[in-house]
């Protein structure tokens, strides 16, 4: 931006005392724009919009995607990875979980991976460790089935904190179950929601399921 003139001091604010100092600038684009001189100062503006406008135009030619359901599983991915203000941060980049450089930097990368994975527009994008990193050996495409087997989050329905374990009042006792492809299983009663626990542990590892379990 080429400086033109001060167009004076105001307070934009009705509850800061703070006064703003405002400047006539020319664009680069040949438009003419009013501007916080603070801002043009330090770089936050810098041209009329015209810039943005045009970086966004060059990263859709770059890879022809950013308009599809690919690229927004990508920025998804990272904005709760990396973003502290994202509401889900605390249970991704809050507990460590990152993104390899290969991806971080490169949506191009990612992209190339998914389709040789076997990325569909029906599939989602699931970590096989629920306590690894998102990278070329911890991810997959799968069904929304198979991911709500694989996640940490217990219900907040779920009173005994463990997975696949509920209180039965008529027995006094606590039972262990689970769902296998929609169907249920009955895996027994315990006296403890612990003893529970370790029976589901056991059936999933038994059968190499693809579940989460509660003590890994």
């Amino acid at each position: 931006l080429s400086f033109i003139k001060e167009l004076g001091v105001k307070n934009t604010s009705p509850i800061s005392k703070e006064r703003r100092m405002f400047c006539l600038y020319s664009c680069r684009c040949g438009n003419e724009i009013i501007a916080q001189k603070r801002n043009v100062d330090n770089g936050n503006t810098q041209s009329c919009g015209c810039l943005q406008k045009l970086n966004t135009s060059k990263a859709r030619k770059t890879h022809g995607v950013s308009h599809k359901r690919i690229y927004r599983i990508y920025y998804h991915m990272k904005d709760r990875c990396l973003n502290l203000k994202n509401i889900q941060y605390r249970d991704w980049g809050g507990r460590g979980i990152k993104i390899c450089d290969e991806w971080s930097t490169n949506f191009i990368s990612f992209y190339k991976w998914s389709m040789d994975n076997g990325y569909k527009d029906n599939l989602q994008i699931d970590r096989i460790d629920n306590n690894g990193d998102y990278n070329p050996s911890n991810c997959r495409w799968v069904g929304k089935n198979i991911q709500s087997r694989n996640t940490r989050r217990i219900y907040k329905h779920n009173t005994s904190g463990y997975r696949g374990v509920s209180f039965i009042k008529n027995r006094n006792k606590w039972k262990s179950s689970i769902c296998v492809d929609r169907q249920p299983f009955h895996l027994g009663y315990f006296d403890t929601p612990l003893e529970a626990a370790l029976a589901y542990d056991k059936y999933v590892k038994e059968n190499k399921l693809e579940h989460t379990t509660n003590f890994d």
